[in-house]
């Protein structure tokens, strides 16, 4: 464009920009003033049908041993806040907020101190926990503390035999955190009931008893329901439920493990006969 070029109605063109700039910051401070000045339920609302998930923060688990597994205090949280995520039934709040929130909370972890922080955070739960070892064992404790004064914390005990087994109560774990976050809420439809592990007499007539069916809400109550109704089927030594929310929805799948059967007892053979004692005769320093 040659030095002469003018923009709208003369105007050159950095004025005529400058100028489009102001009336745009203009019309954006009015609407911002009108939606402040418009009572409470005038303000837009959420779209019906579209259910508001629970917040919940995931702080990093005390760690108590003599052994170097301080890896444990974020690894462990970090897969519950996952697991949380992949549930799909609540909110996980971002670990880095969580944990910068909490270094500014000096002092023990009261429940006072738990439900302020959640207030900072905009948490409806803020989940804490306590990993003891001992020879190897594992003692997982972990609280559930509401950002209401009226509600109740609750607190979970497991746990495991070593290692392996605790990154496998982790699973366990969240569905407690979803049973006790959604207790009063009713979780989304369930698009699809898998089986794994299943004995091969474990019919149909079995898992037409479940509550948890394809199109149904998700309720952890009634899932764990579901699995003490698996385990009392004589084929099934435990049983587990898991929930992945996937593209097509939520997905529920129960994981069992067979009964062993015992070996049949070995036919005695003729001429043989029940040995009653057994005595060791020779040298006593033996």
């Amino acid at each position: 464009m040659g030095p002469g070029f003018r923009g709208v109605d003369g105007l050159r063109p950095h004025r005529c920009a400058t100028l489009f700039r102001a009336s745009w910051i203009a019309l954006l401070a009015a609407g911002v003033a009108l939606s402040a000045a418009l009572p409470a339920d005038a303000q837009p609302a959420a779209a019906p049908g579209v259910s508001v998930k629970e917040l919940v923060a995931v702080l990093p688990f005390r760690v108590h041993s003599a052994q170097p597994l301080s890896h444990l205090e974020t690894s462990l949280a970090d897969l519950l806040s996952s697991r949380l995520e992949a549930s799909g039934q609540v909110e996980v709040l971002d670990e880095v907020r969580a944990r910068d929130a909490l270094l500014a909370q000096a002092g023990e972890r009261t429940e006072d101190t738990l439900r302020r922080l959640a207030r900072d955070l905009g948490a409806d739960f803020v989940v804490t926990g306590s990993l003891t070892e001992l020879a190897g064992r594992f003692s997982l404790d972990v609280r559930v503390t509401p950002v209401d004064s009226d509600a109740t914390a609750r607190t979970m005990v497991m746990t495991a035999e070593d290692e392996g087994e605790l990154l496998d109560r982790v699973q366990e774990l969240s569905e407690e955190v979803v049973g006790i976050v959604g207790a009063e809420r009713a979780g989304p439809a369930i698009a699809e009931v898998r089986f794994e592990g299943a004995p091969p007499d474990l019919d149909a007539g079995v898992r037409s008893l479940l509550q948890s069916q394809p199109g149904e809400l998700y309720s952890a109550s009634r899932a764990r329901e579901d699995v003490e109704l698996l385990e009392a089927y004589p084929s099934v030594a435990g049983a587990r439920v898991l929930t992945q929310q996937t593209e097509a929805g939520l997905v529920v799948t129960f994981q069992m493990a067979q009964a062993e059967e015992l070996p049949a007892p070995v036919a005695e053979q003729a001429g043989t006969r029940e040995i009653v004692e057994v005595k060791v005769r020779g040298n006593k320093r033996i």
